[in-house]
């Protein structure tokens, strides 16, 4: 994969492979998650799709549920949306299998803001028969923390940073507001 070509090449065999219909999802998974090795962020919309068709088998959608955590461990800068897509799947109303399958997507994004989730997930209440997941999210939690301890400073000072950048933009936005209602105020009603 030396070339732009073979990559292209590569991922559009391998989404063929991946709109097809083998038993019980396990030739479609497999070529999600080789898709996932090689993605772009363009294809985060893609994965989206096959993650929220209820009639795709359960091995694709954990597939493409662990292909959005990778894509936004290997491209920060489109975290805000992996974010909120690998954050609505901790809801009790999904399958089963996808909820188990959540706190390992969470490791594979190496998020620093996912760590409440990881929280909310493992202390939710009512539990009921979905408490058999909790040890294992835990396990998944621990290694979540492995993989951040070298980058995770780095990531919630990145995030940090750009925080910054957006109030400080705000700032002066409401402060040229302040300004333009100062002088219209000034300018006295026109007759």
């Amino acid at each position: 994969m030396r070339t732009e070509e073979e990559r292209k090449s590569l991922v559009s065999w391998a989404w063929s492979l991946a709109h097809g219909k083998s038993h019980l999802g396990i030739v479609e998974a497999a070529a999600v998650r080789l898709i996932a090795e090689v993605a772009q962020p363009e294809e985060l919309t893609a994965f989206q799709e096959m993650l929220d068709n209820h009639l795709q088998p359960f091995r694709q959608r954990v597939a493409a549920l662990k292909a959005i955590g990778g894509l936004s461990s290997r491209f920060p800068e489109i975290r805000a949306e992996t974010r909120a897509l690998l954050q609505q799947y901790a809801d009790k109303h999904h399958p089963v299998r996808l909820i188990a399958a959540l706190p390992d997507a969470w490791v594979e994004a190496r998020d620093a803001s996912l760590t409440a989730s990881f929280d909310s997930f493992i202390h939710r209440k009512n539990y009921g028969l979905l408490s058999m997941l909790i040890p294992r999210a835990r396990r998944s939690q621990e290694r979540f923390f492995k993989a951040l301890a070298p980058h995770g400073v780095a990531d919630q000072f990145a995030e940090l940073s750009e925080l910054k950048d957006k109030v400080r933009t705000l700032s002066r936005e409401i402060e040229e507001m302040k300004e333009l209602l100062k002088a219209s105020t000034a300018a006295g009603p026109k007759t």
